[in-house]
């Protein structure tokens, strides 16, 4: 895991409800973490994001998502880093909390 992954991860996802699991396929995709309760994938994505190519992919890979039913969240990693907060807030809007 990056450390945004693993910060957000043993901060918060470990131990949230309902359930979150890391790394998980799911349509041909490896989603960094995925609530199926929910239908909710979070992604987290760093600098190799910006890039136009990149840019075109994950808007291809979340329609996929979004076609398959999922919810997609996407944060930054400096997101994650510099403003866990706020991160955090997004996600017990979304029905994540802490056990």
């Amino acid at each position: 895991m990056t450390p945004a992954e693993t910060r957000l991860w043993f901060e918060f996802l470990q131990h949230a409800t309902p359930r979150v699991r890391r790394q998980r396929p799911f349509a041909g995709y490896v989603l960094d973490f995925y609530c199926a309760q929910l239908k909710l994938t979070l992604e987290l994505d760093g600098s190799s994001h910006d890039t136009e190519d990149a840019q075109s992919y994950d808007e291809a890979r979340t329609e996929t998502l979004e076609a398959a039913g999922l919810k997609v969240m996407r944060f930054t990693n400096d997101e994650v880093l510099n403003n866990l907060s706020a991160v955090l807030e997004s996600l017990r809007h979304l029905g994540l909390s802490r056990k």
